[in-house]
């Protein structure tokens, strides 16, 4: 997409002196405005582990305010280091954004995603069964009723 829109695309691996207009930042460099946050309805609880931010960028851009990557804010994120990749992630996943793509595009939009979504996986069926478990999932349209925060267990200790 860079190659067809860079000022809406920027390049990720360059070094910005400038604040620069994005589309949206990752959650642990998000930094908004409480009274934006609110009179956007913040956080959509549907989502349980994943595009929350993109979301929350979403509904930002909807109510006409603008995102920033602000170069000289410096934080650490230790991706990947909550989570072990495993078949329950990955459908979380999926679940996410499909919920994601329902919610914020047109019927042709999500299922061109969905589609797109099983052809990634489908793909990769001789690395693992699994592959072919998540694709099937995804073509059936990754429903939340399986999403992992059903299985959560609250501890009193």
């Amino acid at each position: 997409m860079r190659s067809f829109k860079p000022e809406k695309y920027p390049n990720k691996k360059k070094e910005y002196a400038e604040p620069l207009r994005v589309d949206y930042v990752t959650g642990a460099a998000m930094f908004i405005d409480y009274s934006k946050f609110a009179e956007i309805g913040g956080f959509d609880t549907n989502y349980f582990l994943y595009c929350e931010e993109e979301d929350i960028a979403m509904l930002m851009k909807q109510n006409n305010y603008d995102i920033y990557l602000v170069p000289e804010a410096k934080f650490v994120h230790h991706m990947g280091k909550s989570t072990t990749r495993n078949l329950d992630i990955e459908k979380e996943n999926y679940i996410s954004r499909l919920y994601f793509h329902k919610k914020h595009s047109n019927t042709l939009a999500y299922s061109l995603h969905k589609f797109l979504y099983f052809l990634k996986n489908i793909k990769k069926f001789y690395k693992d069964i699994n592959f072919i478990k998540l694709s099937f999932f995804i073509i059936f349209g990754a429903k939340m009723k399986y999403s992992m925060k059903h299985k959560q267990k609250l501890s009193i200790d």
